[in-house]
């Protein structure tokens, strides 16, 4: 209890995340097994067996990955990718919990084609992928830059392939991974220079790929990027004010987070607005696609309902969050809280610029994985201005008063309730528009146990519990049309490596695949017929695995 107190008034606890157990394996005893246990219906937790019956006949079910987390570096010529952020900030020490390079996870460029042929068999309708901007100018972005027609080969191949197994591309330009030399040229997102380099980045692609992609994303989490890019150090280039506290050991140089987040917050929903208005005006005519964007959104709840300070502090952790962005994206401008709270400091957008924000969208992805709760801290910083995560007056927690965990779960919470309270939100603040829950899913940390890894039944849970909550949202009236698991693969989970795992297939440290029983389960889900269906895995150590239905 008083350290719950101690940590909540002093420390914003969304960055106090802690290195989840079993990060740094010892790789001799994480070995995959000689071969995989043949699984059926019954293998599965209890209460567990949903169907596509439970969705409208028009959901979409998908997975996704992001170039940053999963291509890796490929087999490509040092010119053929530039360095992105990430890959120069993984490689200071500490900024990665288990010093793990975003280049040495996934190894997706060069297996794509094994991907999609697993994605093919679990019975996935569409596939959520980014691009990366580095591969496409590795030289830097300009008007008179050629793309790179390597890179473009690259990703038409991947997207014909998708098309030809009856998969839809969702495509995303941007997740937190732009060239490292628009940060060293002009200090990337501070500058409104970088919405003219991402306007060429997706004028390239659109022209590239649109006769084909017919929904594409601009930004992923572009609200989150903000906050812990330029409040904290878990994201480059990772400016923050000197008093920040954060997981990580290392401490900010430079930075103002009293002024910085708002700015780069403002410069992304701008780049966004400029892709998609060059988008509807140069090709969504021919092309008949549509755009969105992805924002992160988890859902903050009271930490005492009763106690209208502490609502009132869940309701500007959601402005701050959340509507930072999207109001101005439903609205044109920012939230009223925020406005009050921030001041003059907070950016502000024209007429012209909140009619085209306005209009610069037709569906919304929500990133939806999980709640925490929020309590008022008004009488701590009363009118002192520290920074992002302190202008808000509300501070964020797992634990409830009484120590009681919000969800189940460790480093990562399962609280399926959030769904529904996510949905209804969309659907009474901003007017139901079209969505996607563009990802959700559930990190676990890797065991030394093949098998443990393998038999991820909480995960199971986890898809269960929040698809189940999720059809019923939509019953209720929520207008979600798709919902993308995250992620197909394991990969580099930015601040943390590989130290907590996502995917639905394990990849070892040869990239090896190996499917996991979430994503038997889901092609249990999916499957519309009681055919024998298989999942084969590459690997020289496995041999076919096969679910019986």
């Amino acid at each position: 209890m008083r350290r719950l107190f101690f940590l909540s008034l002093f420390l914003p606890l969304h960055v106090l995340s802690s290195s989840p157990p079993g990060c740094l394996l010892d790789s001799s005893v994480v070995s995959p097994p000689r071969r995989l246990h043949l699984r059926d219906a019954a293998d599965f937790p209890n209460n567990t067996r949903i169907d596509r019956s439970f969705f409208p006949s028009h959901f979409i079910f998908g997975a996704l990955t992001l170039a940053v987390k999963h291509e890796g570096y490929g087999s490509v010529n040092a010119n053929e990718k530039a360095d992105s952020i990430w890959d120069v900030y993984a490689r200071i020490n500490s900024t990665v919990l288990d010093s793990t390079q975003p280049g040495n996870c996934g190894d997706q460029y060069d297996r794509y084609k094994e991907d999609i042929e697993i994605l093919e068999q679990i019975g996935m309708d569409a596939y959520r992928f980014s691009i990366a901007w580095t591969r496409i100018f590795p030289n830097g972005t300009g008007t008179n830059v050629t793309p790179n027609a390597d890179a473009i080969a690259h990703y038409s191949e991947l997207i014909d392939l998708l098309l030809e197994k009856g998969i839809e591309p969702y495509v995303t330009l941007w997740a937190g991974d732009h060239p490292q030399a628009l940060e060293d040229e002009y200090h990337g997102l501070l500058s409104a220079r970088f919405i003219d380099d991402f306007v060429v980045y997706a004028n390239a692609c659109f022209a590239a790929f649109g006769d084909r992609v017919k929904f594409w994303i601009t930004l992923d989490e572009p609200n989150d990027y903000a906050s812990l890019a330029y409040a904290s150090t878990q994201s480059p280039p990772g400016r923050c004010s000197s008093n920040i506290i954060s997981v990580l050991t290392v401490k900010c140089t430079t930075g103002n987070s009293m002024t910085e987040p708002y700015i780069v917050g403002h410069h992304l929903l701008l780049a966004h607005s400029a892709a998609a208005r060059l988008y509807k005006q140069e090709y969504q005519g021919q092309q008949k696609g549509l755009i969105g964007i992805a924002l992160w959104f988890k859902w903050y709840e009271p930490i005492n309902s009763t106690i209208i300070n502490h609502v009132a502090a869940a309701q500007r952790a959601q402005d701050f969050y959340f509507g930072w962005f999207m109001d101005p994206l439903r609205f044109g401008d920012y939230p009223e809280s925020m406005k009050t709270m921030v001041g003059p400091r907070l950016p502000s957008f024209t007429p012209m610029q909140a009619a085209e924000l306005r209009a610069s969208w037709d569906f919304l992805g929500i990133n939806a994985v999980s709640a925490m709760y929020a309590l008022d801290t008004s009488s701590v910083y009363q009118d002192t201005e520290l920074g992002y995560f302190q202008d808000m007056r509300a501070n964020v927690t797992d634990y409830d008063l009484d120590g009681v965990a919000i969800g189940e779960g460790t480093t990562e919470f399962s609280v399926p309730w959030c769904i529904t309270r996510i949905v209804t939100y969309m659907r009474e603040r901003y007017s139901n528009p079209p969505m996607y829950i563009t990802e959700t899913g559930w990190g676990i940390p890797p065991a030394p146990d093949m098998g443990e890894n393998l038999n991820d039944t909480a995960r199971v849970q986890y898809f269960h519990s929040y698809y189940t909550t999720l059809s019923e949202a939509i019953r209720d009236g929520g207008d979600v049309r798709g919902v993308f698991a995250w992620s197909l693969v394991d990969g580099f989970e930015l601040f943390q490596g590989l130290c907590n795992r996502f995917g639905l297939v394990y990849v070892d440290e040869d990239m090896d695949r190996y499917p996991l029983l979430s994503a038997f389960w889901h092609q249990m889900v999916l499957s519309s017929s009681n055919s024998t269906l298989a999942i084969t895995t590459h690997s020289p150590l496995s041999s076919a695995t096969t679910l019986q239905k």
